[in-house]
């Protein structure tokens, strides 16, 4: 398992410093892991682009996407690539730019709460299983790092694990309250689908 370093930097990876993040709120404990994926440019793998993004340091004429989000000030704790390689960008004590406005099970502002680690890659494309090594060794880190205040996502693994009534209890919460996020937002229409099924099986329009 990797150690830990003064100040929630992780030892034994690359520590690239990003000048997006803020202070946690007082008690801010976090509670919460988010994962997303990205690439740079879309469905591109490779290169520092996204290490550019997230340091303020993207060429908006390097590519045609790149002049839409250039001036976005974002950034994560962990960056993944294809090859296994974990990156920090922000140490784990302070809060980074990665969520946006977001709610997780009625609670909000998720930055203030969570780490978030971005892995290289595309909706459409399967990660590489260096990838999932490594994200299991990090969340095994982040886990070790702080036993209880990691202790509600280890309880509540189990209990889905245990009891699949639990894992679609789980499940129908998080979509419920995620649709009316977007609703309240403005979304005109939701298509919800089962992955054993091919078509919608949830109209909301």
């Amino acid at each position: 398992m990797r150690p830990w370093r003064g100040g929630g930097w992780l030892a034994g990876v690359r520590q690239v410093f990003s000048p997006n993040f803020g202070s946690r709120p007082d008690g801010g404990e976090v509670s919460l892991i988010v994962i997303h994926n990205i690439s740079l440019p879309p469905n591109e793998f490779g290169g520092d682009w996204v290490a550019r993004f997230f340091l303020n340091q993207l060429d908006p004429a390097a590519h045609p996407y790149f002049s839409e989000i250039a001036g976005q000030h974002v950034s994560a704790h962990f960056y993944v690539r294809r090859d296994g390689q974990i990156v920090q960008f922000v140490d784990c004590d302070r809060r980074a730019w990665h969520a946006g406005r977001s709610t997780w099970l009625g609670r909000e502002n998720c930055n203030d709460y969570s780490v978030g680690i971005e892995l290289e890659g595309a909706d459409e494309v399967p990660y590489t299983p260096a990838q999932y090594v490594a994200l299991r060794e990090l969340i095994d880190a982040l886990q070790a790092s702080d036993p209880h205040t990691f202790l509600q996502l280890d309880a509540l693994r189990k209990q889905v694990l245990d009891d699949p009534d639990e894992v679609r209890r789980i499940g129908i919460d998080v979509a419920t309250q995620l649709c009316s996020d977007l609703i309240d937002a403005g979304t005109p229409g939701l298509h919800l689908y089962a992955l054993n099924r091919p078509e919608s099986v949830v109209e909301i329009c």
